[in-house]
């Protein structure tokens, strides 16, 4: 499938988080908007309060003698205006933009991580500039401190909250640039990134991604960008081709509680071990090997079997529970002679 085609099919598969985001940015210039109107009418208090009188009370009260008595607010500086008007065409250009928005290239040779760094601190201004406001409408904008959050934002300063909104990226890549360990200080909230991958790559350039509560798949099948848009977290999904010479596998934290649960393989664990041995002879790389090293060991269940129900994976099969310290009083006083006390 070609590689345009192929782009266009994840930004199809990531739409329902994409239009999530959209959504809460549209509702944010309707609460912008809205405060916008309320500070217009402010420039001129008494029509605005004549206004809210109503016919009644024209010519029977002075609008201008009772605003001044209520202390209606007065207009506030241009500043704020100026922020307000600025968020409102942000949050219209990226809540009317289409999918191209939310698709970044790394250039040949260049590096995946700074990509995507970019790319989130670029959609992250719009919380920047929310921030922004924010402050200016509570009089606590410093124009000399804060003017930073008028430019890219970056992801390490976006809150619980607005990872949790983050926007999904759709990410070009050749096999021979797919570096993506630097990905997984982005890996929170619900940023989900699918990396449209082109050509030949090594074997688990995203083992060392998998973590708890990560979502994470290398597979040349498109259903798991689906997969990843539906899965309520980060997550990050590697769209290989055939014959890339990537392993075939799925995180899936839904899966099971322990690992080797969460984890599906393609051809088993037999054939990742195999796989593994090739890369472990001479002249190999030792950094592709010990990437798929980490994945045999995610995969593996415990010498017990690990399966369900065996009570060697069960926390309560020893006498102690699975508690460390339980488990070594029991085996110092099954070993105590305690016949003289």
């Amino acid at each position: 499938m070609p590689s345009d085609r192929r782009l266009g099919t994840a930004a199809d598969a990531l739409s329902a988080p994409r239009e999530a985001f959209r959504s809460a940015v549209a509702t944010a210039d309707e609460e912008i908007r809205s405060a916008r109107l309320h500070l217009d009418e402010a420039r001129d208090p008494a029509d605005a309060l004549a206004r809210e009188l109503g016919t009644f009370a024209r010519g029977r009260i002075d609008a201008a003698r009772m605003a001044g008595l209520l202390k209606v607010e007065e207009a506030p500086d241009p500043l704020t205006h100026h922020l307000m008007d600025t968020a409102h065409d942000l949050f219209t250009e990226l809540a009317s933009s289409g999918g191209g928005r939310f698709r970044v290239d790394v250039p040949p040779g260049g590096d995946l991580r700074d990509t995507v760094r970019d790319a989130l601190a670029h959609l992250g201004r719009a919380f920047g500039v929310a921030h922004a406001v924010e402050k200016a409408r509570a009089h606590r904008y410093d124009p000399d401190k804060d003017h930073v959050l008028l430019h890219p934002y970056p992801f390490h300063r976006w809150t619980a909250g607005e990872r949790r909104m983050a926007p999904p990226l759709v990410v070009h890549v050749g096999g021979a640039d797919l570096r993506a360990g630097g990905l997984s200080e982005y890996l929170d909230g619900t940023v989900r990134i699918a990396l449209v991958v082109d050509g030949p790559t090594t074997p688990a350039p995203l083992a060392r991604l998998v973590g708890h509560g990560v979502f994470v798949a290398q597979s040349a099948d498109a259903a798991m960008l689906n997969r990843l848009a539906a899965h309520d977290g980060p997550g990050v999904v590697a769209w290989v081709q055939d014959g890339s010479g990537a392993v075939s596998f799925v995180h899936d934290p839904a899966a099971g509680a322990r690992p080797w649960e969460r984890m599906t393989v393609d051809g088993g664990l037999e054939a990742l071990q195999t796989r593994l041995a090739e890369l472990e002879g001479p002249g190999r790389s030792r950094v592709h090997a010990a990437d798929l090293r980490h994945l045999v060991e995610l995969a593996t269940p415990p010498v017990g079997g690990g399966a369900p129900g065996d009570p060697a994976a069960t926390p309560d099969a020893t006498p102690g529970g699975d508690d460390a310290a339980d488990r070594l009083a029991a085996w110092l006083l099954a070993r105590t002679d305690l016949a003289g006390l």
